[in-house]
């Protein structure tokens, strides 16, 4: 995320003083290129989380959407200030449902919205004269109000506070995995190249990882490959309580230690169970004992709690 920011921000630094130059010297194709680049760049960015990323949801999907707007609002601004502007006002509102799905609304976020609405409305009335037609002041009066919700969501949802509880599809998180990856359970419609994988249950469940079947779930997702030669080993769970993820996480990494130790016989199998990841985030844990993608997978995990 850093680098993604850090390239964005280096990107507006580097077009902000050729869009000024663009506007001196009255040259309005370079002026509104160099001002809409970085807003298309931070787009592509997010259209790449929200479309390709698994465990994108509807916040991803709403940030992408306003920045493809706010991208049109930067060049219209320049030619027709009216459409711009309700552009703009759109992508904020975009951002603003965006934000609401992290936070409970409350009567504190009431208060700040409200703080936040007077300041702004007070300095668009203080500014009205040089408003030249009536209807640009109504707009912007609306727009003041977007502004202060976008302000509101974003100063709550930054500063932390309660925030909902995010539900993640472990099943179609999975499922994301076995296509990129090539991980097929029907030899009928598998390739040549793919691993073929099965589910652990029941016996097989408890000889692998004893006493995961006693921990409390609301998901779970235990996959291996049907040659036991092959490391490609995943779980996935979704616990009832913290307390239930770190007991799953702990039996999960008894398996990796022992399979690393000896247990999985061949020196590569046992390399590759050296290597193997389990993480936990919350009430979620997951084991990844694969070639070469561990640390890959392990990423898009927690990406799914980002």
């Amino acid at each position: 995320m850093i680098p993604i920011l850090a390239t964005v921000l280096l990107t507006w630094a580097l077009c902000m003083p050729l869009h000024f130059y663009g506007k001196k010297q009255k040259n309005k194709v370079l002026s509104l290129v160099f001002k809409a680049l970085p807003t298309i760049m931070a787009a592509m960015f997010a259209g790449y989380a929200a479309l390709f990323l698994p465990g994108s949801d509807d916040y991803a999907r709403l940030i992408f959407l306003g920045l493809c707007v706010c991208v049109f609002a930067d060049v219209l601004l320049d030619i027709r200030f009216e459409i711009g502007g309700f552009l703009f006002f759109l992508g904020h509102v975009l951002y603003v449902l965006a934000l609401s799905r992290y936070r409970v609304l409350s009567w504190w976020c009431l208060t700040v919205f409200v703080i936040a609405a007077a300041v702004l409305e007070i300095f668009v009335y203080r500014y009205r004269d040089k408003v030249p037609a009536r209807f640009i002041l109504l707009g912007l009066q609306i727009y003041a109000l977007a502004l202060s919700a976008l302000l509101t969501m974003g100063l709550l949802t930054a500063c932390g506070g309660k925030t909902t509880d995010k539900t993640v599809d472990l099943t179609a998180f999975y499922n994301t995995l076995a296509e990129e990856y090539g991980w097929a359970e029907d030899a009928a419609s598998s390739g040549e190249e793919d691993i073929m994988m099965m589910n652990l249950e029941g016996d097989m469940l408890e000889g692998s990882y004893p006493g995961l079947a006693d921990v409390a779930t609301k998901q779970l997702i235990a996959k291996a490959p049907m040659i036991s030669a092959v490391v490609n080993e995943i779980v996935l769970a979704e616990c009832g309580t913290e307390e239930d993820a770190a007991t799953a996480a702990s039996i999960l990494q008894d398996r990796v230690d022992a399979q690393a130790e000896g247990g999985a016989w061949y020196p590569e199998s046992m390399e590759t169970w050296s290597n193997a990841q389990v993480v936990q985030n919350g009430t979620y844990v997951a084991m990844i004992a694969t070639a070469d993608h561990e640390e890959e997978i392990a990423e898009q995990f927690n990406a799914l709690f980002a």
